[in-house]
């Protein structure tokens, strides 16, 4: 006489939890046009996730300016009249936000992630990261350097 085959549960693996998501849902990234951060920055940021970035980050609008280098002229005007920002200026938008995120992941506070961000850091050649997010190489360094930093690696 055969046993019966006893049935067993399929499994079924959760979706991964990412804090990511939560991070760019709550800046205004990624919504229901928008489910990607390439679909969010070719669209264009909205006003709104810049506004989120200077409450997050306790910046201002000039300070934003400065490493940004988005004109003040077009930023008050994004902010002022509700305008989406351009791909370019987003792309920039996203670096900054990108390096804030990593930063607060590697420090667990946002204070002491924007006093890094803007402190000159020995394993950027002394440059500040706040400095470097204007080209990709530069960006790039920042977060190899976090990266390295988030798994003991001394620069």
């Amino acid at each position: 006489m055969e046993k019966p085959i006893k049935q067993t549960r399929s499994f079924k693996p959760r979706p991964p939890v990412f804090k990511e998501l939560d991070y760019w849902q709550a800046m205004g990234v990624l919504d229901e046009q928008t489910k990607t951060q390439s679909a969010a920055i070719t669209k264009g940021y909205q006003f709104y996730v810049c506004e989120n970035l200077l409450k997050k980050t306790k910046m201002s609008q000039l300070e934003f300016q400065s490493i940004t280098h988005i004109p003040m002229s077009t930023l008050k005007r994004r902010l002022k009249n509700k305008e989406r920002f351009s791909t370019q200026e987003s792309d920039v938008i996203y670096r900054f936000a990108k390096i804030v995120e990593l930063s607060i992941e590697l420090f667990a506070t946002e204070e002491k992630a924007m006093q890094w961000i803007r402190s000159e850091i020995r394993g950027l050649d002394y440059k500040k990261p706040i400095d470097m997010i204007n080209t990709s190489i530069d960006f790039q360094s920042v977060k190899d350097l976090i990266g390295r930093l988030q798994h003991g690696v001394v620069t």
